[in-house]
């Protein structure tokens, strides 16, 4: 909890006084939220649909579903408050833990990859894998520098977004189904 503390203060002192900085985080944290994600995996999975890849449609229909569940109801169970810092840059309805941002976005893109991981040579997988680390990284960067997560909330969000990854593509294999987005 003390490194939670620390962090969201430090963040927060460090931000505070930097305009261009705060709508650069903004807009990270808006097109980088939940909403866009469910949003893009929604058309991901109907053109998945579209082109008779419906195991793969379904995977990542249901992939997203279960975060949102798992999102939400981790929200209701721990009821973990936000942050409270000296100068408040950004704030953000709801409980704190985990952090939807970061769920959601290491999901969605970590079942994007794993889609596109196939289809990819050595070099495009080198890529692919940077740059999603960059994106779900700067996502949850921007929920700290913004103050409205500790860093606990966005690690979790992380955690079980990994867990339920992993879980889900069990399922699917479990099921006969494989994880990919060519036949």
């Amino acid at each position: 909890m003390n490194l939670d503390l620390a962090t969201a203060g430090h963040l927060n002192r460090v931000l505070a006084g930097h305009r261009r900085q705060i709508r650069f985080w903004r807009a990270v944290s808006a097109v980088g939220g939940p909403t866009s994600w469910r949003v893009l995996t929604a058309v991901t999975a109907v053109v998945l649909f579209w082109r008779r890849r419906r195991r793969a449609a379904a995977l990542v229909a249901v992939t997203m579903t279960g975060a949102a569940m798992l999102s939400g109801g981790t929200k209701a169970l721990v009821r973990r408050p936000r942050p409270v810092v000296a100068v408040v840059v950004d704030r953000a309805p709801g409980k704190s833990f985990p952090s939807g941002h970061a769920l959601t976005s290491f999901v969605a893109v970590g079942r994007l990859v794993l889609l596109l991981w196939p289809a990819c040579s050595a070099r495009q997988r080198v890529l692919l894998l940077g740059a999603a680390t960059l994106l779900v990284t700067g996502i949850g960067f921007s929920r700290l520098v913004l103050g409205v997560h500790f860093l606990t909330d966005v690690l979790g969000g992380w955690l079980i977004g990994s867990l339920w990854l992993i879980g889900s593509r069990r399922l699917v294999g479990r099921f006969g189904g494989r994880d990919r987005l060519r036949r």
